[in-house]
């Protein structure tokens, strides 16, 4: 059964280690939700499939600027999120550039969200692990201690004659 297996706990690791970097993440997009600034950008290219992606440019200080996003909240026309249409894009200096097509604070929340399922949905997994092993058993594992240490060595029987 996998609850009482090893692999649980491994995919109970990653789930809790997924959740961390989920946490650093919100909290990154918290502090830059302080200091973001706007300006208007254009989609270049979008590409799809089950998750899309949207690449745009944008100019800030008289530099034009391309990034991309998994994430189009911000359009500004009735096109939407298209080839051409104009979004808002969120940026931010400290220290190096970051852009989102969407607030700061919105994507720390979000990103927060995540961490939060992450981490139960981890914690969860190893109160399960535990509580299988102690209902099922493991099956590589005994209950029972072996108090006996192991002999080394053959007992020799030594018979000594009119004794």
């Amino acid at each position: 059964m996998f609850l009482s297996s090893r692999g649980s706990l491994l995919v109970a690791g990653i789930l809790l280690l997924a959740g961390c970097v989920c946490f650093v993440l919100s909290k990154k997009d918290a502090d830059s939700a302080t200091r973001e600034k706007t300006t208007v950008g254009v989609i270049t290219h979008v590409s799809g499939g089950r998750s899309s992606s949207y690449e745009y440019e944008f100019e800030i200080d008289g530099v034009r600027l391309y990034d991309d996003s998994g994430t189009c909240r911000t359009a500004l026309t009735p096109k939407g999120c298209r080839v051409g249409a104009s979004v808002l894009v969120y940026y931010d200096h400290d220290p190096t550039l970051r852009t989102r097509l969407q607030e700061f604070g919105a994507a720390s929340r979000a990103e927060f969200s995540t961490g939060v399922w992450m981490c139960f949905a981890g914690l969860l997994l190893i109160v399960l692990h535990f509580i299988s092993r102690k209902v099922i058993g493991s099956p590589d594992e005994s209950d029972e201690i072996d108090t006996d240490p192991p002999d080394e060595a053959h007992e020799i029987v030594h018979i000594v004659p009119n004794e």
